[in-house]
């Protein structure tokens, strides 16, 4: 979570300036480029993977 832009407090306020959270919602954000190659053996998504 250190490489986000800001935290998660921030995240969470900006969110909610334009839509309702309830206590059961995800907020998904964006890994890091390349993240998946870290792995071993490296994983990224393929056409039928579910997230």
């Amino acid at each position: 979570m250190a490489d986000l832009i800001c935290g998660i407090p921030t995240l969470i306020e900006t969110i909610s300036v334009g839509i309702t959270l309830k206590l059961s919602d995800i907020i998904a954000i964006d890994m890091p480029v390349g993240v998946g190659i870290g792995f071993e053996p490296s994983m990224f998504l393929k056409k039928g993977d579910v997230v």
